[in-house]
């Protein structure tokens, strides 16, 4: 990262912004699946479901970072 002159920040966010997405593709496909089911429960409510499945990844990516840098080696992370 340093050695081509990207700078930290760049490489961070286009990380996370990669992860989300990657975290998008089984939740849109859940959503999806969500309308041929026709389930009666979340017809009210489905806006409000898809933006809670939508708002739950930042935190998620964000908390996945924050644990793979808490620790220096892998090896101390499982104990």
């Amino acid at each position: 990262m340093n050695y081509i002159g990207l700078k930290p920040l760049a490489y961070y966010v286009g990380n996370f912004i990669f992860d989300y997405i990657l975290f998008l593709i089984p939740t849109l496909g859940f959503l999806i699946l969500l309308f041929p089911m026709k389930i009666e429960a979340f017809n009210d409510a489905i806006v409000t479901i898809m933006g809670i499945l939508l708002c739950f990844g930042v935190p998620l990516v964000s908390l996945t970072y924050l644990c793979s840098f808490m620790f220096s080696k892998a090896a101390t992370a499982f104990r």
